[in-house]
């Protein structure tokens, strides 16, 4: 801006300046040489450019507040004080230049005139300053404050007092000026903060924002306070910090409050309203920046799932595939009933859906994933690539993790010999170091002395307890990663934490567990790796998260919780590294089997198969408590380890199963290769880093295999019942290990070399993901697995048999082994080989089953004729079965629901060993009481301790009693038993 006096020439302004030092026009005049009237007229000159001075420095600030406006807000503060500067230097140059001019002059009308239009510029030019700078709803009282500046008369006289008047007229103009911009700063700054609030109410929460970069936005205002709080609660506040810091010596080992922390936090916090404005338009444009950021970097993550599963759609797009649909049922409108002949049509139709879908629950994925495709038993189409392979490779880094992170901690366990109560007494401890802890534990009932007796612990469970916390600072970030990757979920990170599991036997009658809800797109819980994980957590409800999880630990819980420390270490490593590891595959999967191409590809009944088998993988077999029947778990489970622990035949018999591993390796060539590297440690490494499955086989019975991973079983004997539950099934376990091994090693070795590589060098060649995949998938195929992955989902979900997967375990007891071997007859012998128009796999798998059958029933007499010698007991050919016999009905027991039937027709009952075994007790109790015999009565007695202790689950009771029976004599004959 130009200087005020600038305007004017050296000689108007020597003029002003003699009238300014009281001099008249005539002694002006002939200072400078001239004529009065030329004083006056240069009088005049001057006045104008005063005029037009003012005016232009008016205008000139309305521009700059009109630049202001839109300008970076970090330039404002400064922008304002120095137009705030040159209005004041403008207004004093002009106020003085015109005090000075006005003194020598008579005063009459046009003086006065001078005065009022110099008012009536100045009140033109704040209205606008007002207008250009204020929003209409805040114009109001600075207007009024013009007006009355207007209407404020200002009368010059001849006593030496005109330019004090004059100071006081431009002094409250710039009053108002001040004001004006003072109330744009305020109103700009309001909001700035309005901006601020808006931003972070948008971003917190928001579906389309990164998490992490929500988290970085709200680290951003953590140190702001939007209501400054009053004086008397800074000082309250003050007074407690002061207090606490007096009293920290004796407070030790008490935490303080969360919520007094929390409190305590606001005197660090800056109010907004003191913050310069550039101040906040740099947290504003951050934030926006930050938004931004955050928006772009979710769509990334987004769009590279995309690309992942597009990969998979198009494969589908362009397969050769066997599309499975329901058939139509017809409904009658409102108020019409159908002909009969409808309905008739009706029912059919429904039984055919029903066949269709229950027909396929009865096979294991592999079989039924082939069968969508083309049905050639090649276990290699789009299916199996982009589902089943893509779950087997995050199954198997899950594997890895796991065993990596739980295997010092089981080391350590066995180094100091650690006991049940040093379970307990590690759990105190542990979940005393975190806040809340300990009130959890006194409101379960744990007394005050145990928790003091643990807040120092031996040196061996301090050991143990910093191998936790090395375990938790490497789960913690895996699991925060994909919470945030897969569901833009901030995990909360919880100080000293350890897993606070409910105990659900110690639940009173009134009280129930948290309930885990979220809103579902599909049918598919793609989050339920997460159940496992939340047992202490629960979710809090999003405005736009349709599936919703956030992990944050319940407050004020008071639930009975677990103590068994060891356990519950082992629980979390694998809840926290399956959700790690096999969420993004769960995600991809169920993204494209609900894409409108799968079930125009498959059908709707092939879409439903898959999404079902997906949700069993999420929830790790673990479907709605609903369709659970504790109590029938625990028999049946009870019934394996009594009726089948220990029995030789039913152990050995599993080496039938080679025939299937022979057909499935190759051929007997590499079958034998694979053996061979089996029965050596030289695989054990790269088996134990790329198909870890292989090596976490426990048998291919359910029972047997929820046993192995931590069911109850029978405790109640203590150690001696878990060390013989352990063995109860150690043949069995064995043989399917070592098949399975060789199945996967032979197979693996000979798809590389269908590819021209080196079989022998499998070791040392780059590992094939693909083939590795493969070979997994017809290691299944030979050897049945117990996963819940790999189980039939008539076992696995309990399709067709009513949802209820204890009562399908149930009805299917003992029977997953012949389910799979019914599934390479289906599918391999008459599908693939029959069907397909394929003789030499149809011979071929002819002579497996044919093979698998005779060596099951060679090993069966074979043990029988063993343990007969070993007893005494004589061969009665009236009730025991010929070899031809016992072939045929092997044969017919590999057809589900013959083996049941079978039982009917040859036993009585009901086929179902958990329906069959109470009533067969009470019939041999009473025979107890009826036998005839010494002899009968002997035998009844020891059925009925067989069957109580089977029920009970003692391992290997039924063998027992079996070999008891046999070894006492019969009754004679001619006497009823």
């Amino acid at each position: 801006m130009r200087e005020a006096g600038k305007e004017l020439s050296a000689d108007q302004r020597d003029i002003l300046e003699s009238v300014r030092k009281g001099a008249d026009k005539q002694q002006i005049a002939d200072q400078h040489g001239i004529t009065v009237a030329e004083v006056d007229k240069k009088l005049a000159d001057a006045t104008a450019a005063l005029d037009k001075a003012k005016s232009a420095a008016v205008a000139e600030l309305t521009e700059h507040i009109k630049q202001v406006e839109p300008a970076p807000l970090y330039a404002l503060q400064d922008r304002v004080n120095a137009v705030a500067g040159d209005f004041a230097k403008k207004m004093t140059a002009a106020k003085a230049m015109v005090t000075g001019l006005k003194e020598g002059f008579e005063f009459g009308k046009e003086q006065h005139a001078f005065i009022e239009r110099q008012k009536g510029e100045m009140a033109g030019a704040l209205r606008r300053l007002i207008i250009e700078a204020l929003p209409s709803r805040a114009r109001a009282a600075l207007a009024d404050a013009v007006t009355r500046l207007v209407a404020e008369p200002v009368t010059l006289r001849a006593d030496g007092k005109n330019e004090q008047r004059l100071q006081t007229l431009f002094k409250k103009a710039i009053g108002i000026a001040g004001k004006t911009l003072d109330k744009a700063e305020d109103l700009r700054k309001a909001a700035i903060v309005e901006g601020i609030k808006k931003v972070a109410d948008r971003v917190s929460g928001s579906p389309g924002v990164d998490v992490e970069y929500q988290r970085r936005i709200q680290g951003l205002i953590n140190n702001l306070d939007f209501s400054k709080p009053r004086a008397d609660t800074v000082a309250a506040l003050q007074g407690t910090k002061d207090y606490i810091a007096a009293k920290d010596a004796s407070l030790s080992g008490h935490a303080v409050p969360a919520e007094v922390i929390k409190n305590l936090e606001r005197l660090n916090k800056l109010p907004v309203r003191d913050l310069p404005t550039h101040v906040l338009e740099s947290i504003l444009g951050d934030m926006a920046l930050l938004e931004k950021l955050g928006r772009l970097k979710l769509k990334t993550r987004e769009a590279v799932a995309e690309a992942r599963q597009e990969v998979a759609k198009s494969d589908i797009a362009v397969a050769k595939t066997t599309p499975i649909n329901q058939g139509p049922i017809m409904r009658a409108q409102p108020g019409e009933e159908l002909p009969w002949v409808q309905k008739l049509r009706n029912k059919i139709t429904t039984a055919q859906n029903y066949a269709k879908v229950f027909g396929r629950a009865l096979l294991p994925i592999s079989a039924v994933t082939d069968a969508l495709g083309e049905g050639k038993a090649r276990y290699n189409g789009p299916l199996e690539r982009h589902f089943i392979g893509r779950a087997d490779t995050a199954y198997n880094d899950y594997l890895v993790s796991k065993n990596e992170l739980q295997k010092p901690f089981d080391d350590l366990l066995k180094k100091h010999n650690l006991s049940q109560s040093d379970s307990e007494r590690f759990a105190v401890h542990a979940i005393i170091q975190q806040e809340g802890g300990e009130e959890r534990l006194k409101a379960m009932g744990v007394e005050s002395r145990i928790i003091e007796q643990n807040r120092v612990v031996s040196p061996a469970l301090a050991e143990v307890y910093g191998e936790w916390k090395k375990i938790e600072a490497r789960v913690f970030p895996e699991v925060s990663r994909v919470a945030r990757e897969a569901f833009n979920q901030h995990v909360q990170k919880v100080d000293s934490y350890f897993p606070l599991m409910r105990d659900h036997d110690s639940f009173l009658p009134d009280q129930a567990p948290t309930q885990v809800e979220g809103g579902r797109v599909i049918p598919i819980d793609e989050a339920a790796a997460w159940r496992g994980l939340a047992d202490d957590f629960a979710p809090m409800p999003k405005k736009t998260t349709a599936r919703g999880m956030t992990f944050d630990r319940v407050k004020n819980a008071t639930s009975p919780i677990r103590l068994d420390g060891f356990a519950i270490v082992r629980q979390h490593v694998a809840d926290a590294m399956y959700f790690a590891k096999m969420t993004h595959a769960l995600n991809d999967m169920a993204a494209v089997v609900n894409d409108p191409i799968f079930p125009a590809k498959y059908g709707d009944i092939g879409q439903r198969i898959m999404r079902d088998w997906i949700d069993t993988i999420a929830r790790r077999g673990g479907v709605d408590i609903s369709r659970r029947e504790p109590w029938l778990d625990t028999l049946r489970q009870h019934l394996s380890l009594g009726s089948i622990g220990f029995r030789l035949a039913s152990n050995i018999k599993h080496a039938s199963n080679m025939a299937f591993s022979m057909y499935h390796a190759g051929g007997p060539g590499w079958y034998s290769k694979g053996l061979r590297e089996s029965l050596s440690d030289r695989p054990n490494d790269w088996i134990s880093k790329n198909a870890a499955e292989v090596l976490d086989r426990h048998g291919a019975e359910p029972a047997q295999e929820e046993l192995e991973r931590g069911s109850p079983g029978t405790k109640w004997l203590g150690k001696v019942s878990v060390a013989a539950q352990k063995y109860a099934f150690l043949i069995a376990r064995n043989i399917d290990q070592i098949n399975a091994r060789a199945t996967f090693i032979g197979a693996y070795q000979h798809e590389l070399a269908k590819a021209g590589k080196d079989p022998s060098n499998y070791l040392n060649e780059p590992v094939d993901r693909n083939r590795v995949n493969l070979a997994l998938s017809l290691m299944r195929r030979a050897v049945a697995s117990a996963n819940p992955k790999d189980q039939p989902q008539a076992l696995s979900r309990g399709s067709g048999i009513g949802g209820n997967v204890s009562i399908a375990k149930s009805v299917f007891a003992f029977q997953n082994v012949f389910l799979d071997m019914y599934s390479n007859l289906r599918h391999d012998f008459i599908r693939a080989g029959i069907t397909e128009k394929d003789p030499g796999k149809a011979l071929a798998m002819g002579a497996v089953l044919l093979a698998s059958t005779l060596m099951e029933t060679g090993i069966e007499h074979a043990v029988r004729g063993a343990e007969a010698s070993i007893t005494g007991h004589k061969k009665d050919d009236k009730h025991e079965d010929s070899f031809m016999k016992s072939v045929g009905v092997n044969v017919l027991r590999r057809i589900p629901f013959m083996s049941q039937a079978l039982g009917v027709i040859r036993y009585g009952g009901s086929g179902v060993p958990v329906l069959d075994v109470l009533p067969t007790a009470l019939k041999n109790a009473y025979k107890v009481g009826a036998a005839s015999s010494p002899q009968a009565r002997n035998k009844a007695a020891v059925s009925v301790v067989q069957q109580v202790a089977e029920m009970s689950g003692v391992p290997g009771s039924g063998y027992a009693g079996d070999l008891i029976k046999k070894a006492l004599p019969d009754a004679p004959k001619g006497r009823h038993n």
